[in-house]
């Protein structure tokens, strides 16, 4: 099971970032092997030695027949093409989104085609930053809240609790923390947190992903090396694309399939809190 599992998280992959079926990749394969029976065909060429360079050039071009007539994307060996809606509850603002390197059948019913490839980003990974984006009517979603549970200043140091849920029920909850002194310490729902190899902690900055979210959110301790404002940016994550009211439902083609990442057609809701800092 797991060669079979890593073999499809390859092709899963490779079709995500390249946009190719899999079975291009014996087109490529064929194409080295050409070349390779050119550097070593002999410059005095006998019928010996023709047949034996002749041998594995045949053998190649019908490779290259087969790979050809069975190359392309149906709807046993789906084009991975995904779409994920983000709303911004900050600014009220909402896009969407792909990872995928081209626009295809299913992402080009969200995207218009000819739209204008992100010029930052310069391969397509699933997961990873939009490839392409466009604006999309802003729904009412419930965003992601952070709690200021607990907030005391001692010694040179202050002790923070937060607590986060998702009033969505969303199944990961992406946290990142900006402060204005170092990170000295963190407990994430009763665990404490490893940060003496974590540089980002002395710049008063921790991200991480929280999956498998309790219905009443979870907590989050902070030991922090002075006072000043605190900023939250959540994002909770969950499968399926919102109804958009009064616009048809889009129909995914048989010849296409959620490409791999941490949604597959999600959606997103982002929030950003900021808490004031204490006085020294």
């Amino acid at each position: 099971v797991w060669p079979e599992g890593m073999l499809n998280a390859f092709m899963l992959r490779l079709e995500g970032m390249s946009g190719l079926p899999f079975l291009a990749a014996p087109t490529l394969l064929t194409a080295l092997a050409l070349g390779f029976a050119l550097l070593v065909w002999p410059v005095d060429i006998s019928r010996v030695r023709m047949r034996w360079a002749a041998a594995p050039i045949l053998a190649a071009v019908a490779v290259l027949a087969l790979s050809t007539t069975q190359s392309g994307f149906s709807s046993k060996q789906p084009r991975p093409e995904s779409v994920r809606y983000e709303f911004d509850a900050t600014t009220n603002q909402a896009r969407w989104t792909t990872t995928d390197m081209g626009l295809g059948d299913w992402t080009g019913q969200f995207i218009p085609a000819g739209s204008e490839r992100n010029r930052d980003v310069r391969y397509g990974v699933p997961g990873g930053p939009p490839t392409f984006s466009t604006l999309a009517p802003a729904l009412a979603l419930a965003a992601p809240t952070a709690t200021l549970v607990d907030d005391r200043t001692g010694d040179a140091e202050r002790a923070v609790q937060l607590s986060f849920a998702s009033p969505r029920a969303a199944p990961v909850l992406e946290v990142k923390i900006d402060t204005a002194t170092p990170i000295i310490a963190a407990t994430l729902a009763g665990q404490i947190l490893e940060l003496s190899d974590y540089a980002p902690a002395r710049e008063g900055r921790l991200w991480f992903y929280a999956t498998g979210l309790a219905a009443d959110g979870f907590t989050l301790e902070l030991t922090l090396a002075g006072p000043g404002a605190i900023q939250v940016e959540l994002t909770d994550m969950s499968d399926g694309l919102p109804a958009i009211p009064g616009a048809p439902a889009p129909t995914r083609p048989v010849n296409t399939m959620p490409s791999p990442g941490a949604t597959w057609d999600g959606t997103l809701v982002r929030n950003t809190i900021t808490i004031a800092g204490t006085q020294p």
